[in-house]
């Protein structure tokens, strides 16, 4: 296993996320960065300051969509310039946002954890799921604990969610969009970012150890990376034929222990989809 460091010096690095021209995205959780990385320009910090930024997709329009404590922003990077998006459920803003992905139509789903509560260290209260469609209409789509990683199948049929403490659940995406019958895919309490491949199988950050796990597509247990980091996050695939894993953790105490690894793997990733809002 060939691991090469694509940045380092960060605290606790998550949400790696490729535009159309190969620019990679990441934020520095707990050290309140966004940045992106080429390998032309190496590594920029886009905001310094940016709060808890755990998810990020990319518009159809080059915008970078990405989550944070105040709900979520639009960076684009013709104007090296962010602007808030509006995130509003029954008259009131939605904050806390945590993983975002989009799917095949367009729209973002994501979850909302207490944020306020992890940073205090106080009993964090239950999060909800909720999907935010292209005319920028929010819906909730149910409770849930700890909400992080979302990972679509190809056909856009069913959606895999990583809930911290519980485990990795599948649910059927129906037509209006709402989510059903949710199964319990695979048992691992300490989930964090996910990742589909053409197999079906899904990688799976764990972020209380150094593993990436791998379960195939029938729930079992397969083969598991051991990395460089004490809180392994998140997971995207990259590189022309989608082979390479980019791998984003660190230290949840240590400063200065986290950025992006990468590695080949035997079978493709799948693709993400892109957002279509209007912002």
């Amino acid at each position: 296993m060939t691991i090469e460091v694509i940045a380092d010096g960060f605290w606790l690095t998550e949400c790696p996320r490729f535009d159309a021209d190969g620019m990679l995205y990441f934020s520095d959780v707990m050290g309140h960065k966004f940045c992106c990385y080429s390998s032309a320009g190496g590594v920029q910090v886009i905001d310094d300051g940016r709060r808890f930024v755990g998810g990020c997709v990319i518009n159809m329009d080059g915008l970078v969509i990405h989550s944070g404590f105040d709900g979520l922003a639009a960076f684009d990077p013709l104007t090296n310039a962010s602007k808030p998006i509006e995130t509003t459920l029954d008259g009131r803003a939605i904050g806390s946002i945590n993983d975002i992905e989009a799917d095949k139509h367009g729209n973002i789903y994501g979850g909302t954890i207490d944020l306020a509560g992890f940073e205090n260290g106080t009993p964090q209260e239950p999060g909800i799921i909720f999907r935010l469609d292209t005319s920028g209409l929010i819906t909730e789509l149910g409770p849930v604990g700890t909400p992080n990683g979302l990972a679509f199948n190809p056909d856009g049929s069913k959606v895999y969610l990583s809930e911290s403490g519980e485990g990795i659940f599948v649910y059927e995406v129906r037509p209006n969009g709402t989510l059903e019958n949710r199964q319990l895919f695979a048992s691992v309490e300490d989930c964090d970012g996910i990742a589909l491949d053409e197999k079906g199988g899904l990688w799976v950050a764990r972020y209380m150890c150094n593993e990436l796990a791998y379960f195939n597509a029938d729930g079992s247990e397969g083969n598991s990376l051991q990395l460089p980091y004490n809180s392994v996050t998140s997971v995207v695939f990259g590189g022309e034929d989608l082979r390479e894993l980019y791998i984003t953790g660190g230290d949840l105490q240590e400063t200065g222990t986290g950025g992006v690894i990468r590695m080949s793997c035997e079978t493709p990733g799948l693709p993400c989809y892109m957002s279509r809002l209007n912002c």
